[in-house]
């Protein structure tokens, strides 16, 4: 099994040519909105055992390499109303070469090995709309996917193992099967491909560095995931 690693929301830089249409945005591009604080660092972490990684480091306020085209939340209220060419600019120049190399990767692998593990690492969050979020890590994936949901209970058992104060909870604090690029991948490879996203609660992020602890759980819990499952 290999293990491929996608990171959607690593940064907070504007496309270029797009500063004017952020004049008032630095306090959203600062904070969850604009990007996932700490998943690029844990990402760059769990880096030494991938057959491969992929990632974004512009702000999702410009586009969100982690939604469909056709998602409806694909542009922001920055750049929801951009001219069609300029909207057109920013999928052909950002969206579908990220995509499409995770994508020609995919085929690729699973050309050449039984079985593909996709981890797409994120942050969320602790509180939203005045809601604390009440878990340390969430798994998310497919319920209906025997392998996504044998692999989700692994990760959890293993890193539970390592440290039982960690709460990880499934499918938390969003859906598995929600509009995602794992979500457009599982569509196009319904066989030998298995992603599993990645949350982790930004309170144990500090100056955009995940916590030492939590990347070393998770790199030895997926370690010995890769040498279990065929």
């Amino acid at each position: 099994m290999e293990l491929l690693l996608t990171c959607e929301h690593g940064g907070n830089l504007i496309p270029e040519n797009l500063e004017v249409y952020f004049k008032n945005a630095e306090a959203d591009l600062r904070s969850h909105l604009g990007f996932d604080a700490g998943a690029l660092d844990l990402m760059n972490y769990l880096q030494e055992i991938a057959a491969a990684s992929f990632s974004s480091i512009y702000t999702r306020l410009a586009i969100d390499m982690n939604r469909s085209i056709s998602s409806r939340n694909l542009f922001s209220k920055y750049t929801g109303g951009l001219e069609p060419e300029l909207k057109r600019e920013l999928i052909e120049r950002y969206h579908m070469p990220f995509r499409s190399a995770v994508r020609e990767y995919c085929m690729k692998s699973l050309r050449n090995n039984k079985k593909l593990l996709h981890l797409s690492i994120h942050t969320f969050t602790p509180e939203l709309r005045g809601e604390k979020r009440n878990a340390h890590m969430g798994i998310l994936y497919d319920p209906s996917r025997p392998d996504e949901k044998k692999t989700a209970a692994m990760l959890k058992r293993l890193m539970n193992e390592d440290d039982r104060t960690l709460k990880i909870r499934y499918n938390y604090p969003y859906r598995g099967t929600s509009n995602s690029h794992i979500r457009d991948l599982r569509r196009e490879f319904p066989s030998s491909y298995s992603g599993i996203m990645i949350e982790v609660n930004q309170s144990l992020v500090d100056e955009n560095k995940m916590n030492e602890e939590i990347k070393t759980i998770l790199l030895s819990s997926v370690i010995n995931i890769l040498k279990t499952l065929p």
